[in-house]
């Protein structure tokens, strides 16, 4: 098995023309979401889900200190640029305002990227899921110092905008894809009733907590 990592456009991109077998980790797609490759198709159509498996809360990150008038309803913020992931899906409502003009994005590669564009005060806000944003900053060559600055200068804004499960999403080019999805749905399956996932994810977090102490 081989694993490559790609700014997600290009992932997505290789994933729905049969380049790759699967993309991880990605959020539920829904059925009228068009491909962003092929414009007379849904990405539903190229690729298939598998059975979810824990994920995290999305939200909007922001400067710690900054007042942001977020209440909960996307308006509230709708005259602030926001930084997003390009090719993410984010929440239904907010990708909706996004299409339709509503909110002022700019659009970054990737979550470090995104990170940046939030220090450099060109974006007020980010959308992203913070536990994932302080795994960039983890991964990054940046000193110890540079780390804690920024990790202490993120907090993500109540209420959330929602908790986002993950997937695998099987390429539907992939020869016997359906054997492939039912292999990963049955993996899923086994690991959820051993409480796998649980220990996976509690070891993620201690590794971060005694990172974030290093930092």
């Amino acid at each position: 098995m081989q694993i490559s990592f790609y700014p997600w456009a290009r992932a997505v991109r290789e994933a729905e023309l049969g380049r790759a077998d699967i993309l991880f980790p990605e959020y539920f797609v829904e059925d009228d979401v068009i491909s962003d490759n092929f414009l007379d198709k849904t990405r539903n159509d190229l690729l298939a889900l598998s059975h979810a498996i824990p994920g995290g809360d999305l939200s909007f990150v922001a400067l710690k200190g900054n007042q942001i008038p977020f209440n909960g309803d996307l308006k509230s913020v709708k005259d602030l640029p926001i930084g997003v992931v390009r090719s993410y899906k984010n929440t239904k409502e907010l990708d909706a305002m996004i299409d339709n003009k509503e909110i002022d994005t700019i659009v970054a590669n990737n979550e470090y990227q995104l990170i940046h564009l939030l220090l450099s005060n060109r974006v007020s806000l980010i959308v992203a899921d913070l536990e994932v944003l302080k795994a960039s900053v983890y991964k990054s060559e940046l000193s110890i110092s540079g780390k804690r600055q920024i990790l202490e200068s993120l907090v993500a804004l109540e209420p959330k905008l929602e908790y986002k499960p993950l997937y695998f999403s099987v390429s539907k080019s992939t020869p016997h894809w359906q054997k492939v999805l039912q292999d990963l749905n049955d993996e899923i399956e086994l690991m959820q009733q051993s409480g796998k996932f649980d220990e996976f994810i509690e070891g993620m977090k201690q590794q971060c907590y005694g990172l974030e102490k290093a930092a």
